[in-house]
């Protein structure tokens, strides 16, 4: 099952870097600690969440990142952002990254 999430929010990394992320280096993830991805089934509608820990390609040691995104292409032109923030601990993350909200969406 983790082996199936760091799959697939690797899948998700690499189609946000192509679209919408604009980034050039982008963190291989390790470990999904927090997910919510919701997948609006009557249009073409996403939004998601993800606390996850990874490695920069640069970097010695493990982070950890907060990744949000929302597309819409319900037929107004394709409209996506997405947000991804690096924190050293995982205090940070949780207390910086995200809002009580999103902890909670999170289910943490």
């Amino acid at each position: 099952m983790t082996e199936d999430r760091v799959a697939a929010l690797t899948e998700e990394i690499g189609w946000l870097k192509d679209c919408c992320l604009h980034l050039e280096v982008v963190p291989t993830p390790t470990l999904v600690i927090g997910e919510d991805h919701i997948d609006h089934q009557d249009y073409a509608d996403t939004d998601g969440i993800w606390l996850f820990k990874g490695k920069m390609p640069d970097a010695e040691v493990e982070q950890f990142f907060v990744l949000m995104e929302q597309g819409d292409t319900t037929g107004h032109g394709c409209q996506c952002s997405s947000t991804l923030t690096k924190f050293d601990t995982l205090a940070d993350a949780l207390e910086i990254g995200l809002t009580k909200d999103e902890r909670e969406r999170l289910k943490l």
